[in-house]
This record gives C-alpha cells, structure tokens and sequence, in this order.
C-alpha cells in the first residue's frame, strides 16, 4: 500500500530540538557512542474510530475504522550521525499480528458493508528512530499494512484492497540504560499536520474507507478525528569490544 502520509519524523524532531538548552553535566544524555543499532517490538497499536453524517441523499450514513496491530518487529539496523542527532532506519517489517474490522452502513439507502484482514503485516514503510541528545529527546515511527476483503457495499468507489496505519511516538526522554519503551494515547488524522509534531500523530491508511471516515467526521484539517493507542520496547544493540590477548614472553 503506497503511505500517502508518510510522516517526516527527521525534518520535524531535528527543527523542534534545535533551540533547546543542552543538558547540565549532572543530567548529560547517554552517549549513543557505542549503539549500532535498535531492535525490539510494536506492542500495541490500536485504532478504533467512528464517524456519522449526512449520505448526500436525505439520510444518515456510519462508518466504523477498527485496526489493530500487535507483535510487529522493529530492526533499526542503519545509522547516521548528524550534528543535531542520530537516525536510525531500518527495512521494512515483516510479521506481526494484524486485524482490521470496518464497518459501514446506510440505513435510508439500504446499504451495508464489511472490511477485514488478519495475518502479519505486508509491505509497509520501515520504521525510524531519532534521538536527539542536546534535548535529550527521541521519537519512533513505525506502520503497517495488510491486504483486506470487503463484502456487502462499501462508501464511494471500491472496494479498498489493503488498510493500515502510520504512528510516530510522542517526544520522550532518552533514559540512562538506552532501553527505549513507553505506551502513549496519540490523536489520529488522515493526514498529521504540516510542522513538528511534539505530540506524536497516527495516520488511519486507505482510500475509500478511510476518505469516508475523514468526510462523515467533517473534522477540519487540523482537528484530530479520534485517538490511537502506541505501545513500543526497543533495546540497543552495542558495540562488541574485542579482547586482546596478553602477548606471551619467550625467554
């Protein structure tokens, strides 16, 4: 599924932190010096949302977006240090349990429609971790998508193929030990705003399903159309420091 609101985490954190006071000596930020990489698990990733308004023809139409994601892996193997902070991205995930769970329904014109999927995640974007030390602050990004089946009527022109979603985590202190985990309520949009998001966002994925979402909650764009929930546990993977052996005197 093409992410047509992939999030620019980079651009967004690095702008956010630039002007913030570097830590004091007693509260330094943890070197990242010796970490090559991230690895770990979304925990949580849970979106249920529903919107109600006018069909356009006299009645009232509904529709329900439930997607949930657990158990995706994260492997930020590739790194690169810049003089604000540190990327690390990795290739895009593959596993996961995955259930989507949509609904749609018009009374007046007696139409009714389902969505579903269940299985590992498919081609998604791959996730991204910037941690920036002068504020001492990370975000993560992580998505997923899925191949879905639709039955009944669905909204607009369809049926939809594949659904998922796009989650960044709010702004979070890096802690002494580098382990990186946290669960966090993120307010959700069919695109995030334009800017820094210090907040976090989560992007519903699709097209007809989720554009009928955004016109039946006639939210404007820059209102929140619901709330996400990001669970995250990624650990640091360090660098191997070789021993050498003691050399032996001949005598």
């Amino acid at each position: 599924m093409k992410l047509r609101s992939r999030i620019a985490l980079t651009a967004c954190l690095l702008v956010s932190t630039a002007g913030l006071a570097a830590p004091t000596a007693a509260t330094a930020c943890p070197s990242l010096a010796h970490v090559t990489a991230y690895k770990g698990h979304v925990t949580e990733l849970t979106f249920t949302g529903d919107a109600t308004g006018s069909d356009g023809n006299g009645g009232t139409a509904s529709i329900t977006l439930d997607r949930n994601a657990t158990a995706i892996p994260i492997n930020l193997t590739h790194h690169a240090h810049g003089p604000l902070g540190t990327v690390f991205t990795g290739s895009p995930p593959k596993g996961g349990a995955i259930s989507v769970d949509d609904t749609f329904t018009d009374p007046i014109q007696m139409l009714s429609g389902h969505q579903t999927a269940s299985g590992p995640t498919g081609l998604a974007a791959g996730p991204e971790l910037v941690l920036v030390p002068r504020s001492c602050k990370y975000q993560l990004t992580v998505s997923f998508s899925i191949d879905t089946t639709s039955s009944g009527n669905w909204p607009t022109s369809g049926p939809d193929t594949s659904a998922g979603a796009a989650a960044t985590s709010p702004e979070e202190k890096i802690p002494k030990g580098l382990k990186l985990s946290g669960t966090a309520t993120l307010p959700a949009y069919p695109t995030c705003p334009a800017g820094v998001n210090p907040n976090g966002c989560y992007v519903f994925e699709g097209l007809a399903w989720t554009q009928e979402y955004d016109t039946l909650s006639g939210a404007p764009p820059d209102q929140a159309e619901g709330s996400a929930t990001f669970g995250w546990s990624i650990s640091p993977v360090l660098t191997k420091h070789k021993h050498k052996s003691p050399k032996h005197t001949h005598h």
